[in-house]
C-alpha cells in the first residue's frame, strides 16, 4: 500500500511540487545572474543596432563566427609572452 501511494504521489505533480517545496524549503535563494539579466536587458532594449553580449556564439549577418578585435589581440599577446602556456596556471 505505501508503495503505490509512492508511485501515485510521483504522479500527482502537484502533490510532488508540493512534496520537493517541503524539502528544500530551507534553502535560500541565491543571487541572480548576471548573464540571465544582461539577456533580459538585451530583449528589454529598444535600440536598432544593439549587439547581444550574453551567452552564445557571436555571428555576423553571414552567419559566419566573429572574433572581437580585442579577443584577436590578447590571443597575440599570450602567444607572443614566451613566459606563458597552457599548464602554467600564472
Amino acid at each position: 500500500m505505501k508503495r503505490l501511494e509512492l508511485i501515485r504521489n510521483q504522479i500527482n505533480f502537484n502533490k510532488t511540487r508540493d512534496i520537493m517545496d517541503d524539502i528544500f524549503s530551507h534553502v535560500k535563494m541565491g543571487p541572480a545572474d548576471p548573464i540571465a539579466g544582461t539577456m533580459v536587458k538585451f530583449r528589454e532594449d529598444k535600440f536598432e543596432n544593439k549587439m547581444n553580449l550574453g551567452v552564445g556564439v557571436y555571428r555576423s549577418e553571414e552567419g559566419q563566427p566573429v572574433v572581437f578585435e580585442i579577443v584577436k589581440q590578447v590571443e597575440q599577446e599570450l602567444t607572443d609572452d614566451l613566459k606563458t602556456n597552457k599548464l602554467n596556471k600564472e
